[in-house]
Formats: structure tokens, C-alpha cells, sequence
């Protein structure tokens, strides 16, 4: 086990600041007593970084256990902080968590300990030291297109530009970036409503679904082609070029194209092993930027003083990071066919298709049933140990998170040794997806993630490096 000292000072930083919040927390008496496990969470945190000491030496090794390290820091440390400014609540939800807020916290507490033992088990396995340079010697770039693979884009692209040409309100699905301004997310969203009913559903959903998916593997080609021409500034200017348009522009699934975005900028590392140290310094201060601005503008948008905005600020984690509140709700729900909740999420999670199970009730709007109201709406994504929960009960509620903790680690590993370039690009992708469910996301939402990106990236990849010749 060694140490760098980028690693070392992340680790004592991330200490530090637990042990902080965690005195705070302790020290403050409008705690109430219905959310007073609420300080063990960042304690737990702290205790962690002792006794978990190995994961903080692979953690900027795997970009999967990078980002399982920090959206639980984000959960269990950075929340529980800003939590302090909205009292401890969560505002515009009907669920009264009061009965169940202590238990969640005990539930999140397991599922961490559960899901970094296995970051310590098995990151030694898949964290195995590599050099970029000396990877990338060995990288197989493709000598020639194969044919189906060339057919099959300039196929789709023509029926999604002739989609274009005939309905063009399908470019109202695209935004950029990231909302200002509530009044730009609701100008998005009548745009986006107004398009759905002028143009035919299944030519909107199936252009959209192309474009979401055609765009990125085009972006794959032309930075291919451009190393193939030769490791030169311009062409990594022009392929980083490239891929920041990818992430500014995106379909309300903005989380998808910073997904991809992330994976070509990680991939250039090993396409310009000279200019490592460049790329993954800009892509650090990218990834920062995104999520600073994204977080200001879904919490600062309506607010119009600073403790309004630490309010908000509040809120927003908990949403986005599936704070002890949506815990405590998912903990809620009573008396559920598993059966037909499993049934429910398969059908509903696939593309096109759902539009024939929406009468089917999943566990997102289950979730949300509880969170709202039986006559209020919302978006919230239920917590990966809640469905766990719902799916196999308490005790092997985190089966999910440990799951996906490890498979991420594995496609990380993949991405580290493979050679064909598509499937680098496509091995990190997926690592990059299956390392937010813990946190941020759910199994639903995997397979919903699996069928409309994953599968069919990964299929056209097939096509792409299927009986061509390559070269070094």
C-alpha cells in the first residue's frame, strides 16, 4: 500500500472535515431529537478513513472508486452539514419522516460499511499501477473502417436529420447545460411539451434515442481519426473541443453526456500519454466547474438572500444525493408486491416500449407517491438501499450498492487493459455509470441507463471493431 501525495492530502482533508462536521452536528441544539443519529453519519465517515485506509491509495487509480469516495462524502458528510440550514427538513414534500429519519440513518450506515469494505477487498485487484505511456504503446488504433459499422452511422444519421428536416421542434429536446433561471427551465420544458404533441411520439422517441446515441460514437470516430493522423497539439485542442460541446449540449438528461464526455476525456489520456498531466488537470477543473455551477443553479435559481441559498443548497443534496430524508421516505413504503415491482421496473425502464406499461406503478413513482402525496408530482429518484430494501429487505438492502461497487471497479479494470480503443472508451463509460448508482441513482434507473445507452453503444461498437484490422 503506498501513498501519493495527492492521495494522502484527499484523505486527510476528507478526515478533518468529517471530524468537523461531526462536532458541529453534536454541539447543536436545535438538533431535533427525532434526526439526532444525524452526526453519526459524518463520525462513521471520519472512523472510515482509519480503518478503510487502503481505498485512499487507489483512489485516483480507478475513476470508479474516485467517485464512490466522494459522492459518499458528499452524502454522508457535505449533507448532513448544509442540513443544519434547513433545519433539518426537507421543504415542498408531504412525507413525514419523523418515525423512520434514525432508522434510515443506521440503514446508511451499514450500506457504507458494506460497499467501502468491498473498495478495500478487492481495489488491489483492480487497481493494479499502470503506465500511460507505456499502455499506449501498446493501444491497437483501427487501420481501416469496417464497413457495416460506416453504413450503419451514415444510415442513422440520414434518418435523424431527415427527422430534423421534417420536424424540426425534436431540436427542443436539446438544451444547454444547465438552467440559470427557473424561467429558462420552464420555457425549456413548454418547448419541450410542445414538441412531444407536434411531432408523431414514436419519430420523436426514436429520433431522439439516435441522436443521444449517434452523436457520441461520432465524436469517438473523429477522435480517432484525428490521433490516427498524428499526436499533435491541434488535434487534441480540436478532439477536447469536441467533447466540451458534448457535455454543454444535451437532452434533459444532462448527467448521460457528461458520462460520455468524461469517458473521451479520460480515453485522450492514453491517446496523448505526453499530454496526461494537461488532460486530466482540465478535466479535474471541468468536472469541479460542472458540478459547482450545477449545484448554484438548481439551488440558487429562486433565491434571492444567502440564507435562502444555504437553504436550497440543502435541499438540492439531499435530492441529488439521495440524502437521510429520501432514505427515511423510501423507508415509507409498506406493503409492496416485490413481484410485481420487479415486473414493473423491468418493463417501464425500456425504451419505446414503456409507453405500453405506464399503467404498471414502479418504484420511482411509488417513491414519489410517498414523497408528495397521493395528489402532488415529482422526480425523485428512490434511494439504491430503499429499493434494495423493497426488492430483498433490510438486511440485504444494500445488495444493489455492493453490486455495483464491485462490477465498477471491474469495468475499470477492463478499461485499463484493453487495447482497442472503442471498447476503452466503452469499458469506462460503463464503470463511470455503474459508480453513480450507489449514491445518485438506482437499479431501475440502471436499466433504464442499460437499454437506452449502454446496449446500443455497446452493439454499434461491435459492429465497429468486429473483423477489422488494427495497428500500434
Amino acid at each position: 500500500m503506498t501513498f501519493n501525495l495527492k492521495s494522502l492530502l484527499t484523505q486527510l482533508i476528507i478526515f478533518f472535515s468529517s471530524i468537523a462536521v461531526t462536532i458541529i452536528l453534536f454541539s447543536d441544539p436545535t438538533l431535533p431529537p427525532t434526526r439526532d443519529y444525524l452526526p453519526f453519519l459524518p463520525m462513521v465517515f471520519a472512523f472510515g478513513c482509519i480503518v478503510f485506509i487502503n481505498i485512499y491509495s487507489y483512489i485516483y487509480k480507478n475513476i470508479a472508486i474516485t467517485i464512490i469516495v466522494f459522492t459518499y462524502y458528499i452524502r454522508l458528510v457535505i449533507t448532513p452539514f448544509f442540513m443544519k440550514f434547513s433545519n433539518y427538513q426537507r421543504s415542498e414534500i408531504a412525507a413525514n419522516v419523523d418515525n423512520t429519519f434514525n432508522t434510515a440513518i443506521t440503514l446508511m450506515i451499514f450500506e457504507y460499511f458494506l460497499v467501502f469494505l468491498i473498495l478495500s477487498v478487492f481495489g488491489k485487484k483492480f487497481c493494479l499501477p499502470a503506465d500511460n505511456v507505456e499502455v499506449s504503446k501498446k493501444l491497437e488504433l483501427p487501420d481501416k473502417s469496417y464497413k457495416t459499422a460506416r453504413l450503419l452511422l451514415i444510415f442513422l444519421s440520414i434518418f435523424i436529420l431527415a427527422c430534423v428536416l421534417v420536424y424540426p421542434d425534436i431540436l427542443n429536446n436539446y438544451k444547454f447545460f444547465v438552467f440559470l433561471s427557473e424561467e429558462q427551465s420552464i420555457n425549456w420544458y413548454r418547448n419541450y411539451n410542445l414538441a412531444k404533441e407536434n411531432v408523431p411520439i414514436f419519430i420523436f422517441y426514436i429520433s431522439t434515442w439516435a441522436i443521444n446515441i449517434v452523436k457520441n460514437i461520432w465524436i469517438l470516430v473523429l477522435i480517432l481519426n484525428l490521433r490516427k493522423r498524428g499526436a499533435k497539439k491541434r488535434h487534441l485542442f480540436i478532439s477536447i473541443t469536441i467533447i466540451i460541446l458534448n457535455a454543454l449540449i444535451s437532452s434533459g438528461d444532462t448527467a448521460y453526456s457528461l458520462y460520455f464526455s468524461l469517458a473521451f476525456l479520460i480515453v485522450l489520456t492514453y491517446l496523448y500519454p505526453n499530454r496526461k498531466r494537461i488532460i486530466t488537470l482540465f478535466t479535474s477543473l471541468l468536472v469541479l466547474i460542472v458540478a459547482v455551477l450545477g449545484l448554484l443553479s438548481l439551488s440558487l435559481a429562486s433565491s434571492e438572500n444567502s440564507s435562502g441559498a444555504l437553504f436550497n443548497i440543502s435541499n438540492t443534496l439531499q435530492a441529488y444525493f439521495n440524502g437521510p430524508v429520501n432514505v427515511a421516505a423510501a423507508l415509507m413504503i409498506n406493503k409492496v408486491n416485490t413481484y410485481s415491482l420487479i415486473i414493473a421496473d423491468f418493463f417501464t425502464s425500456l425504451p419505446l416500449l414503456r409507453t405500453f406499461f405506464t399503467h404498471m406503478i414502479n418504484s420511482t413513482a411509488l417513491f414519489n407517491g410517498i414523497m408528495y402525496g397521493s395528489n402532488g408530482a415529482g422526480g425523485q429518484i428512490l434511494p439504491s438501499v430503499g429499493l434494495g430494501k423493497l426488492y430483498f429487505g433490510f438486511i440485504l438492502a444494500p445488495l444493489f450498492s455492493c453490486i455495483f461497487t464491485y462490477q465498477s471497479m471491474r469495468y475499470g479494470s477492463k478499461f485499463s487493459q484493453e487495447t482497442r480503443l472503442p471498447y476503452k472508451f466503452l469499458y469506462q463509460f460503463i464503470s463511470i455509470i455503474l459508480a453513480c448508482i450507489p449514491v445518485l441513482y438506482n437499479y431501475y434507473i440502471f436499466l433504464i441507463g442499460l437499454f437506452t445507452y449502454i446496449l446500443p453503444t455497446w452493439i454499434i461498437i461491435v459492429f465497429m471493431t468486429k473483423r477489422i484490422t488494427y495497428k500500434s
